[in-house]
């Protein structure tokens, strides 16, 4: 199986060098230079894992972050320029598996990938995303699952 990572990174030699080193590893990647291209891509194809910016032309890494970690469990790692305690802090309680600090070793990114990869499996961000917009309700015992709303309830399911 291949694995879908899809990057988000506004510098065009940081994208390239990013994209490459995970071709080159057996991934296949690809990046978006804005929240409004990737947020696109993202509607319409599957991600295995995000390496997400957090300073770009159009907004904050950190908005992507949230929005994918509200519908999704997908792999998230920053990798910013930006060493603040204060966002690194942020990021994981957003919701990131990882932080990293630019500038970074290639070989160290590919080993935090993979390790992040091997330990989520195969969740993929449009699987999840698919899944909760059908309305499904799963029965067990006394508690009824709404997959649309996320609730969880121990009474009559309607």
């Amino acid at each position: 199986m291949s694995y879908q990572v899809v990057v988000l990174e506004d510098d065009p030699g940081i994208a390239t060098e990013l994209t490459e080193a995970l071709d080159l590893s057996g991934f296949e990647a690809r990046s978006f230079g804005s929240l409004a291209r990737i947020r696109e891509h993202l509607s319409h194809h599957e991600a295995h894992l995000l390496l997400i910016d957090l300073g770009l032309p159009d907004g904050s890494g950190l908005d992507l972050l949230r929005e994918v970690r509200s519908r999704s469990d997908v792999g998230i790692i920053v990798v910013s320029g930006i060493n603040d305690e204060a966002e690194r802090v942020a990021a994981i309680e957003l919701g990131a598996d990882d932080y990293l600090t630019k500038p970074f070793s290639i070989r160290e990114l590919i080993a935090r990938v993979r390790r992040l990869l091997n330990r989520s499996g195969n969740t993929a961000f449009t699987l999840t995303r698919h899944q909760l917009e059908r309305r499904d309700v799963y029965r067990f015992h006394n508690y009824c699952l709404d997959t649309a709303s996320m609730l969880l309830r121990s009474s009559e399911c309607n």
